[in-house]
């Protein structure tokens, strides 16, 4: 996974997501800021900050990620799953 934080405070605010982009939300713990979290099919994250906290105004842009996408987890995840099954049945 590659992730890219601002040097600088980068403002998100008005920007507006394609619908191709699913919408989730999540936090980091470390630093106590929530964020809503748009995702593209190809595994591209961008971490907006949602609400106000000491260092971060809503609607900052907290982290860029990329990744596996939705698909290769889904794959990864059943590959597994499928490896696993015949030890399960019989035992290894």
């Amino acid at each position: 996974m590659i992730e890219i934080t601002p040097k600088h405070r980068v403002s998100m605010r008005h920007a507006r997501f394609p619908t191709t982009f699913s919408v989730s939300y999540g936090n980091v713990s470390e630093i106590n800021v929530t964020c809503v979290i748009y995702t593209d099919e190809f595994g591209l994250q961008y971490w907006v900050v949602s609400g106000e906290s000491p260092f971060h105004k809503n609607g900052d842009l907290l982290m860029i990620r990329y990744g596996p996408s939705q698909t290769a987890e889904h794959l990864v995840h059943q590959k597994s799953w499928t490896t696993a099954m015949p030890c399960m049945i019989q035992g290894c």
